[in-house]
């Protein structure tokens, strides 16, 4: 348990420290979304990353991040991507994620002096000293996608890929004439099949716009009161 003591109580600080995360992390300095309780504030530590890096620092980080994808920037745990432009756990992005989502930034807790050591056993221990080290990794909603590639998508190319080298070993060359054929045949009859219905719409057309005149003489006469 941490002794009251080494809690700084304040509200200015609380909403100061909380201001000043949301900023990091891109969000809505919302009062309601955060927890204005009686918890401990304590101040960020000064290497946290600005909302502004440099274009040739971010491009080296992305670097760095998309070769080193083995290991979580967050809690040293085995990660499984590149999450948020960091290689991060599935447990540290989802609890990045909620924090985005819901807007949520939590309460300073009370490690000011030596915050706590973010590892797979105490990841879950504190949630702000963990989304302060998200913030120190340099973790961004705004770079979910650098880095990113499904594995769906890579599996779906290597199949095609593979597929069509072997289609193509197969294919002779009466085969591919044989196709080419039957493929203009086919473009010819749908083209045939285009124009035949042109040329009935517009015969239609015209008759719809120019009817016929009505005849001089009517049909059927009237009988004659003469016998």
């Amino acid at each position: 348990m941490i002794s009251s003591d080494a809690c700084i109580s304040s509200n200015s600080g609380c909403d100061s420290a909380s201001s000043e995360l949301l900023a990091i992390l891109d969000l809505p300095d919302d009062n309601s979304l955060i927890s204005s309780a009686s918890a401990p504030a304590s101040p960020l530590p000064h290497h946290l990353p600005q909302t502004q890096q440099p274009q040739q620092q971010q491009l080296n980080t992305d670097s760095a991040a998309t070769q080193a994808v083995e290991i979580c920037a967050v809690c040293s745990d085995t990660a499984s991507g590149v999450h948020y432009g960091v290689p991060a756990c599935e447990g540290c992005k989802g609890f990045f994620r909620r924090v985005v989502v819901s807007g949520y930034a939590g309460a300073p807790c009370g490690h000011s002096e030596a915050p706590l050591a973010i590892s797979p056993a105490t990841r879950n221990a504190c949630q702000w000293c963990r989304l302060k080290k998200c913030c120190a990794v340099n973790m961004g909603r705004r770079r979910s996608k650098l880095g990113r590639r499904s594995k769906r998508c890579d599996s779906a190319a290597a199949t095609a890929k593979s597929t069509g080298r072997i289609e193509a070993a197969g294919i002779g060359d009466q085969q591919l004439l044989a196709y080419l054929v039957q493929a203009r045949h086919d473009f010819e009859t749908i083209r045939i099949k285009r124009s035949c219905y042109r040329r009935v719409d517009k015969a239609a057309a015209a008759a719809a716009a120019n009817p016929p005149p009505p005849p001089l003489i009517p049909s059927t006469l009237p009988p004659s009161p003469l016998p």
